[in-house]
């Protein structure tokens, strides 16, 4: 069983630039990797609180082929207005695996809730377990 809690199927790159058009950041997506590529090995120079390298490392890395290879339950649980992941990174993730045939994801997008899976002073992080619970319960 794999369990995720905002995340889904776009590279961080694919998913900040969501972010940017939605206007859920402000920051230029474009200008930061223009200057963490100048200097891709430094652990010394930051950009939003992670070094160069970290970015440099992280900015492209795809999760979708490593996803659809998995063949055990996954469930993945996402805030509608997550501000910190798009949505539609789920979303696009779930359609993935449609494409592929493929049946072992489950996605739950929760009401107006954030990236701690809570709207309004309602948290839906107790569905999100019990829903996993309920998936790890049941017999193969």
């Amino acid at each position: 069983h794999l369990a995720l809690i905002g995340n889904g199927g776009y590279t961080l790159r694919q998913s900040l630039q969501t972010l940017r058009q939605k206007e859920a950041i402000r920051f230029d997506v474009d200008a930061g990797w223009a200057a963490i590529s100048q200097q891709p090995d430094s652990l010394s120079k930051t950009w939003y609180g992670n070094p160069y390298r970290w970015w440099a490392h992280m900015m492209d890395l795809d999760p979708l082929p490593a996803l659809l290879s998995l063949n055990i339950p996954i469930l993945l649980g996402m805030g509608e207005r997550d501000n910190s992941v798009p949505v539609e990174s789920a979303r696009f993730l779930a359609e993935q695996f449609a494409h592929a045939g493929k049946r072992n994801l489950t996605l739950k997008v929760y009401p107006g809730a954030d990236h701690r899976l809570q709207a309004g002073g309602t948290s839906y992080r107790p569905a999100f377990f019990g829903e996993l619970a309920r998936i790890v319960s049941e017999r193969p």
